[in-house]
Order: structure tokens, then C-alpha cells, then sequence
């Protein structure tokens, strides 16, 4: 099964700014739209990532963002932030979108 991943703008997430994107279409729940954002906690020193999911306004992630951590809406989509070079320890603005990346999968009530 491929990957299939969200760009995140890694410039915004260097300078720590609240990064909100929006899906059109995904493959692994086609039809359906999500909010994804990344605010900077500076207490936490993390990323805190919220989804929201468009058509039913139901934000059901909002959690520290964790390398490997799935993020779902079950049974339909999961979201996880992995690090194809298997390098990152954790998920910083450094490494946002610049080797750890956003995927998405389709569950077994998703997908095409």
C-alpha cells in the first residue's frame, strides 16, 4: 500500500506560526474533507494537532503530535506523522514537513 501524504508548508513550521490546511480530496476517504493544524505549545515545547473533520464540523483529534501515534476517525480515515528515514526522535518545527511527514490511510469503513 502506497503512503498517501499531506505537504506541510516547513517553512511556517521553522518559525513555529500556526499552520491550518484543508484537504479537497483525499484517496483514503474520498468526498470528504478535514482541517488539519498545527499550533506550537511553547510550555509543552511541541506541536499540538488538531483534525477536524468539515462536513460534521467534529474535531476528534486534539493531542500532541507524536511520531508513529495513529489519529483516527474510526473506522473510516487514520492520520499518522512518521519519518521515512527512520531519523526523527520526535516531531520539532525543524523536522515538520522536512522528513516528518503526514500520512493518511483509509480504514475499513473508508477509502475508494
Amino acid at each position: 500500500m502506497t503512503v498517501e501524504t499531506i505537504p506541510i508548508p516547513t517553512e511556517k513550521a521553522k518559525r513555529k506560526e500556526p499552520i491550518r490546511l484543508e484537504t479537497t480530496e483525499l484517496d483514503a476517504w474520498p468526498g470528504h474533507r478535514f482541517e488539519i493544524r498545527f499550533d506550537w505549545n511553547g510550555q509543552l515545547d511541541r506541536w499540538v494537532l488538531r483534525l477536524t473533520h468539515v462536513e460534521t464540523g467534529r474535531e476528534f483529534v486534539r493531542a500532541p503530535a507524536c511520531l508513529m501515534r495513529e489519529y483516527a476517525l474510526d473506522p473510516y480515515v487514520t492520520f499518522v506523522l512518521f519519518d521515512p528515514a527512520n531519523q526523527a526522535e520526535r516531531v520539532t518545527p525543524e523536522n515538520l514537513g522536512d522528513g516528518v511527514e503526514l500520512g493518511v490511510f483509509p480504514g475499513p469503513g473508508g477509502g475508494s
